[in-house]
């Protein structure tokens, strides 16, 4: 039996970018601003890897998109 996990974690950059555009989830123009994104990868309870990305985050649904 395999146990692999992973958990995702955002948090906005200071002084980051914003912009203000329509979320293709909850259809609201709204305000995105840069968060960065931090995986965490799991096998047996023990981290094996992790990757940071920077992404901007819509306020209203938090949905994450690529920069672009």
């Amino acid at each position: 039996m395999w146990v692999f996990g992973a958990s995702t974690r955002a948090e906005p950059v200071p002084g980051g970018r914003e912009q203000h555009r329509p979320c293709p989830e909850c259809k609201r123009v709204t305000r995105f601003v840069e968060c960065e994104v931090r995986n965490v990868y799991k096998a047996f309870f023990v981290k094996v890897g992790t990757t940071r990305q920077r992404r901007l985050a819509c306020l209203v649904c938090v949905t994450r998109q690529s920069e672009s």
